[in-house]
Order: C-alpha cells, then sequence, then structure tokens
C-alpha cells in the first residue's frame, strides 16, 4: 500500500461513495484549541456544561474534524486502534487482529485522520509506514487464501477479520477464483468440444 499522502487524492472525489460516507461516522480523539460556546453537550454528551474550554478533550465525528482541523481549531489525536498496543499486537499476528471490530473502514479511516493531523501540522511520520506494513501483511496472510478455500466455513472465518476494504478485495478474488475453476471446466468438457466442432471451413475447402 502506498504512502499515505494527503495531496495524492483530490478533495471531494469520494463525495458520493457510501463506504467514504460510513468511515466519517467514526469519532476521533481531539483537543480543542478554543473554547466553545454554548454547544458543550453537543459536541460532548457527557458534559456537564454548555461551554467548553480551551484544552477539553472530546471524541468527535471524522467529517467535523476534517473542517475543524483545516481552521485550525483543534489538534487530532490517533484513535485506540491505531496506536502502539495495536501496532504491537498486528505487527505479532497480522492475521489474527479482527480489524472489522476494530474499525471496520480501517484504511480509510487512517487516510482522512493522517490528513487531519497533517493540515493541523501535527502528523504522525510513523503512521502511513505502521498502515501501509499492515496491509501489505494482512495481504499475504489473509488475502491471498481467497482463490484456495475449500469451505464457506473457512472463508467466514476470514471475511469476520476484514476491514471493509480488505473484504472487497477477498470477495473480488474469491469470484475471480470461481470464475476460472468454471471457464476451465467448460473449456475440458463436451460443451467447448462441441462448439469446435461449428468452425467455418477454409476458403480452399479443408476444415
Amino acid at each position: 500500500m502506498a504512502a499515505l499522502d494527503p495531496q495524492s487524492v483530490p478533495e471531494g472525489f469520494d463525495y458520493y461513495d457510501i463506504d467514504s460516507i460510513m468511515s466519517e461516522e467514526s469519532t476521533v480523539p481531539c483537543t480543542l484549541r478554543h473554547g466553545c460556546t454554548g454547544v458543550g453537550r453537543v459536541l460532548d454528551p457527557g458534559a456537564d456544561l454548555d461551554d467548553l474550554a480551551p484544552g477539553t478533550l472530546v471524541d468527535l465525528p471524522l467529517w467535523m474534524v476534517q473542517v475543524m482541523a483545516k481552521r485550525q481549531l483543534l489538534e487530532v489525536h490517533l484513535p485506540i486502534y491505531f496506536k502502539d498496543h495495536m501496532r504491537r499486537k498486528l505487527r505479532a499476528g497480522p492475521g489474527c487482529e479482527s480489524l472489522k471490530v476494530r474499525c471496520n473502514h480501517f484504511y480509510t479511516v487512517a487516510h482522512k485522520v493522517h490528513s487531519a493531523m497533517v493540515a493541523t501540522g501535527h502528523g504522525d511520520d510513523s503512521f502511513p509506514e505502521f498502515i501501509g506494513k499492515a496491509y501489505a501483511d494482512r495481504y499475504r496472510e489473509l488475502l491471498t487464501k481467497a482463490p484456495t478455500l475449500d469451505s464457506n466455513a473457512d472463508a467466514s472465518d476470514i471475511q469476520a477479520k476484514l476491514s471493509n476494504e480488505e473484504l472487497g478485495l477477498f470477495n473480488a478474488a474469491a469470484l475471480s477464483s470461481t470464475l476460472h475453476d468454471r471457464y476451465r471446466a467448460n473449456k475440458d468438457g463436451p460443451l467447448w468440444k462441441k462448439k469446435s466442432s461449428f468452425k467455418r471451413p477454409r476458403v480452399d475447402g479443408s476444415s
């Protein structure tokens, strides 16, 4: 997976993409750089007051974080599933961890959180490398198994661990393998041989 370059993807390219919209419902921990008046309980349902002081830590939806980060209104922190504990678990056993449970849109959220952090001037230089390596390692351990699985139970066990992005690749690989097997079966079967008998004769009269 390529490094997460916030400038490599045009802004608004995924405006109508349902998966992108769903990913932006993920909450991200942030620290407010400026106070908020009258919206304390809206931004933080656990707040006792309607006003939030500068330096307050709140969990905000990703779509809001992206807008506020561009205006330098907050500092963006990594969600727990991107922090050191999760990184150690993915390094130790990339195929054992269920990203579906942690964050169903793991890679999409990673890209957008990284972009927001860069916008505030507090990017984590090790974060893109971690995401890229996690993707590559899980691809080798999980996604390459799609064409070789013998039962639906085996496939379900792997699918339960995959993020939404990984699941799309897994299903595409499994479908491709199924179509290839059908093609081979038809090519070697009587239907293919029957079709070959309908060849147009050559001009010189030979078949």
